[in-house]
């Protein structure tokens, strides 16, 4: 039955990745259990899909405002929060300044209790850890064993 297919097996080692590249569409990547976690049609993480604003008032003009950024990403990882409850949150993009990272923290604290908050990790720069986790996959691929031979019955 559909019971089977769910588990209660704890989020704490669910790792929600935001990456917000300045002038390019947000994405989110989850990584649970051991993997990444794509969905059954391979969508999620699309960002833009989500019902909130998560691209516009992060510029004006091609200039970023400190407050529509700080309220768009908030509003985003608190909707997260509420969805998948993520032991880890990282944040990153080039535009995503030290302040802002830690004015949506302060937000987010404000709205959940201390018990809910998940760790909260901020990255200058998205490209460095997808690079490092596309050769790690690389590699992972590499260790897995080959057969080289047909299977005859």
């Amino acid at each position: 039955g559909i019971g089977g297919k769910f588990s209660s097996k704890s989020n704490e080692n669910v790792v929600l990745y935001i990456a917000l590249p300045f002038g390019s569409c947000p994405g989110i990547g989850i990584v649970g259990n051991g993997g990444i976690i794509r969905g059954a049609h391979g969508f999620t993480g699309e960002a833009l899909f989500f019902p909130l604003q998560v691209d516009s008032a992060m510029e004006v003009q091609n200039e970023p405002t400190f407050d529509g950024a700080v309220n768009q990403i908030a509003d985003l990882v608190q909707a997260l929060i509420a969805l998948i409850d993520p032991g880890v949150i990282v944040i990153s993009g080039r535009g995503v300044t030290t302040e802002i990272f830690e004015m949506v923290k302060i937000r987010c604290h404000g709205k959940f209790a201390g018990r809910i908050m998940p760790e909260f990790e901020h990255r200058s720069d998205y490209r460095e850890d997808c690079l490092k986790g596309i050769l790690g996959k690389g590699v992972e691929s590499l260790r897995s064993p080959l057969c080289l031979c047909r299977n005859y019955k």
